[in-house]
């Protein structure tokens, strides 16, 4: 996490932004905006009295205005449950690309042609995983936020809505980077590597439909939306693919590893 931007004194830069909207033309916004930046300090002292730092120091670099990225660490979000099946999703789509029901853009679907005794690998070459991602095979899934659901009117599970997570990430995209070696042995393809995700997200209020205070700060400059990414962590991922005809008719894989 960054330490704050301009201040470490929460009612410096909360004064300078008051101040801020003070200057803006009488009118329908700033009333927004003095509503919303008292909004801001209400549920940042209701983030600090939960113990929600993390939650408290998002919302407060939003508004301090920077617009810097952030880091924040996988094992923040290892008991986040859309996170939690975003990663299954992804695990899903290798799968998928073993069975051949999901062709990759870059790869394509070598192992509808593997020869017996053949062996390819996937994201790398024999030595180790290409350094540069695009190199890899990857997939992506997606989560859900609050105010998605809000604004479907699915509200899913209440412990993900009103959770520390759920107040700082909300909704983003789960992407599994891949490298596998895959040997084909008579009628069965071995597979081993890993699979090294990253969790992406947008910190913002881009429309109104969840919090229009906040969306206003934003709109008038009041507050900086920003980025959002967790460093890389690594999964083992195996499987055994079983042919008849030379066609993969199943798939048993397993992958080990936590945030």
């Amino acid at each position: 996490m960054p330490s704050p931007d301009a201040a470490t004194d929460e009612q410096d830069w909360m004064a300078r932004r008051i101040e801020q909207a003070e200057q803006l033309h009488p009118g329908p916004d700033r009333d927004k905006a003095r509503r919303a930046l008292k909004s801001v300090g209400t549920l940042l002292g209701t983030f600090q009295n939960r113990g929600w730092a993390t939650a408290a120091q998002l919302l407060q670099h939003f508004v301090e205005g920077s617009g810097t990225p952030v880091t924040v660490e996988p094992s923040y979000l290892a008991n986040y449950g859309p996170v939690q099946d975003s990663g299954d999703t992804v695990v899903g789509y290798f799968r998928d690309w073993l069975l051949g029901a999901r062709p990759d853009s870059q790869f394509g679907s070598p192992i509808l042609s593997m020869r017996d005794g053949e062996r390819i690998v996937i994201g790398g070459d024999a030595s180790g995983p290409s350094e540069d991602l695009t190199e890899r095979m990857h997939w992506d899934a997606a989560f859900r936020g609050v105010g998605d659901e809000v604004t479907s009117l699915k509200l899913g599970n209440i412990a993900d809505w009103i959770g520390e997570q759920q107040a700082s990430i909300g909704g983003g995209t789960t992407t599994g980077y891949g490298y596998l070696v895959l040997e084909r042995r008579g009628d069965e393809i071995a597979v081993e590597g890993f699979i090294d995700f990253r969790i992406t997200d947008r910190y913002d209020f881009a429309t109104d439909n969840w919090n229009p205070g906040y969306h206003t700060l934003q709109h008038l400059g009041l507050a900086v939306p920003f980025d959002i990414a967790t460093p890389l962590w690594r999964r083992t991922f195996r499987a055994t693919v079983r042919l008849v005809n030379g066609r993969p008719v199943s798939v048993d894989h397993a992958i080990s590893g936590t945030f």
